[in-house]
């Protein structure tokens, strides 16, 4: 999901990677996804808060939590990630973990692809990633 550059790519990185947010297929309305239990805006809609789902597992067992949101949009944004994605990231003026299922981001100004582009983005583990090379991790091959 960080990485991938072409249709295909994002579409099987859709069936490995959950996301925080869904969209609604009748609706076309962003609505809480596998990983999600809620979530909310400031008025402005610069300030969102996600309630994230406790006890979900990675693959390997270990659990998910805001660590692993907040380093997905973090290396996303990091100059040194091989990524066509960076866009979606750059509105972000910072994450904020407030616990371990509960994050917050703040945006620099609305930015209408947060919830339909940025936050429907599968979420990468953070104990595989973080620490080595995402550009050259087995893992990510």
């Amino acid at each position: 999901p960080v990485l991938g550059t072409t249709n295909s790519a994002s579409s099987y990185a859709s069936m490995v990677y959950e996301a925080v947010l869904d969209i609604d297929p009748d609706t076309m309305e962003p609505i809480p996804g596998p990983l999600c239990e809620s979530f909310e805006s400031s008025e402005d809609n610069l300030v969102w808060t996600f309630h994230l789902k406790k006890g979900v597992k990675f693959s390997d067992g270990h659990e998910f939590t805001a660590e692993d949101v907040k380093y997905t949009f973090e290396i996303i944004g990091d100059p040194n990630t091989n990524t066509v994605r960076a866009y979606l990231v750059e509105p972000i003026e910072s994450i904020k973990i407030i616990d371990d299922y509960t994050i917050q981001f703040t945006l620099k100004y609305p930015f209408p692809d947060f919830l339909y582009g940025t936050m429907t983005r599968g979420i990468i583990p953070a104990h595989i990633f973080a620490g080595t090379d995402i550009n050259t991790n087995p893992a990510n091959q």
